[in-house]
């Protein structure tokens, strides 16, 4: 069964985004490609949340 990654990002995100130094915006850029590939990847610390976000992943 293949799952499809959704990846919402605001505004305001992207934003933030390019006003990180260029240094910690690739290091963005590769665990966000590293998420896309393998979501549950030990290294990004992947988590499922509670309450309201019950059902939706960190």
């Amino acid at each position: 069964m293949e799952r499809h990654i959704v990846v919402r990002v605001t505004s305001d995100f992207t934003h933030a985004f390019r006003r990180l130094p260029k240094n910690l915006q690739r290091i963005a850029e590769r665990k966000d490609q590293r998420f896309r590939n393998s979501p549950f990847h030990p290294g990004l610390r992947t988590h499922q949340l509670k309450g309201e976000l019950d059902g939706l992943w960190s």
